[in-house]
């Protein structure tokens, strides 16, 4: 029988933490994103993004302080639907809102909630549109780090190849 020596099990015991800790930040996104929207973001990295949310969202409410993960409006199957939230270009910059309606005809509509309350006075357009807000999770440091080696990982790595079998 031959046993592992010593230095062979720490050897060992060292590859097994290191593999666990490096998996811990894709499984807190796999976990806060959703395991459909986790594959689809290898299969389009560049049609996902991730930011921390502090000023975007003009009125207090459930998405301020919060880690955006955004779907770009480049993405083959973007569709913006009453009560998504969505980020787009403003006479003022950049903002953030929920869509309160949108119309359909030769040329689409989007009316957002503040909008309707005339802080922006006029409807959006297809290009108007950044992306929309598919999941959001509290801003702190590990998320932050979770969500920086999910996106680096997407884009810059080739961890699709371990991931899929094509």
């Amino acid at each position: 029988m031959h046993y592992l020596t010593k230095k062979q099990r720490y050897s060992i015991l060292q590859f097994i933490v290191i593999g666990v800790f490096a998996s811990l930040p894709l499984i807190t996104v796999t976990q806060t994103i959703g395991i459909d929207l986790f594959l689809d973001s290898f299969d389009h990295p560049e049609k996902y993004h991730y930011a921390a949310n502090s000023q975007l969202y003009e009125r207090p409410g459930s998405l301020e302080n919060k880690c955006l993960i955004l779907q770009r409006a480049s993405h083959p199957e973007f569709a913006v639907h009453s009560g998504d939230i969505i980020l787009f270009y403003s006479q003022s910059g950049i903002a953030c809102d929920a869509v309160a309606i949108t119309t359909q005809g030769p040329i689409k509509k989007i009316y957002t909630e503040n909008t309707l309350t005339t802080q922006y006075p006029y409807p959006l357009y297809d290009h108007d549109i950044i992306g929309k807000v598919v999941a959001s999770t509290d801003n702190n440091l590990w998320n932050s780090i979770a969500f920086s080696f999910w996106q680096t990982a997407t884009t810059d790595l080739n961890i699709r190849a371990l991931l899929t079998s094509s």
